[in-house]
């Protein structure tokens, strides 16, 4: 079964309008794209999987998570075919509902992530469609009352965990692990159990530096206190502080202080 269905919404525009939605449901080799529209699409991804092809790069889609298309953003998916495919959409128009979605973690570099709660969120994708094509004045409100309750479930993943808690537990890892040089933004994230893409927005949003700045900053800053205070060599350093590249790090440590790591250690004025 490919069932494909849509509908158009009758209510008043405005600067957060909606417009149609849909469902695609056990669809088997489903594409779309790459197509650049104006129009801002949220996708609820009951189950399935599929390749996102975004800006250059690929990203998995899969069951029980949204995403967002938006507007001129040149985009395409191709489903999988390890199961079927089956998904709800919302098309809308406005700068008020892209900055609601931004609140929730879902950005234009980060337009996908994991639901908390997917199947509260699949029933909002229901009840919309149940009542988007009706032209009663209720219906419509209660449609609008809808996308509320969408921003609603996706902003409350934020809510239930502190943030500040979060980012104090991230930097207790990137303090115990910085030094070992596979450890990054998507092992820090999977430690914190979120989804990296959604974790480096909220890190960012949080102390305005994204993570992967932060564990160079701490490799940095650690590395150099080790050529202040040891007679160590300086690939020995570098190493000992999760670079695993002597010439990389001897870039990365003279854009960070402005000279280079041996002209570091000769001009401090500490003890070796």
């Amino acid at each position: 079964m490919n069932a494909f269905e849509e509908k158009v919404f009758l209510g008043d525009g405005d600067d957060g309008r909606l417009l149609y939605c849909g469902k695609r449901l056990q669809n088997v080799g489903h594409a779309y794209g790459p197509h650049m529209r104006e129009d801002l699409l949220i996708y609820c991804i009951k189950e399935g999987s599929a390749r996102l092809f975004l800006e250059g790069q690929e990203h998995r889609l899969c069951g029980g998570s949204i995403f967002v298309n938006f507007p001129y953003s040149d985009s395409r998916y191709v489903s999988l075919p390890e199961k079927p495919w089956s998904i709800l959409w919302i098309a809308a128009r406005g700068i008020w509902i892209e900055q609601q979605l931004s609140k929730a973690g879902l950005t234009r570099a980060c337009p996908y992530r994991p639901l908390s709660d997917a199947l509260a969120v699949e029933a909002v994708f229901d009840e919309m469609y149940t009542h988007f094509d009706s032209p009663t004045p209720s219906s419509r409100y209660y449609c609008t009352s809808l996308l509320y309750r969408l921003f609603s479930l996706l902003t409350a993943d934020g809510d239930k965990e502190d943030g500040d808690a979060r980012i104090r537990a991230a930097e207790e890892l990137i303090a115990r692990h910085y030094a070992e040089s596979d450890f990054g933004v998507a092992r820090l994230a999977g430690m914190l159990g979120l989804h990296h893409n959604y974790f480096s927005v909220l890190y960012k949003r949080e102390t305005g530096m994204t993570p992967m700045h932060a564990i160079a900053e701490r490799r940095l800053c650690e590395a150099a206190k080790m050529l202040r205070f040891t007679n160590r060599p300086i690939k020995a350093c570098a190493f000992a502080c999760g670079f695993s590249d002597e010439l990389y790090f001897s870039r990365a440590f003279r854009r960070r202080f402005g000279v280079s790591p041996s002209f570091y250690r000769a001009k401090e004025e500490y003890p070796i």
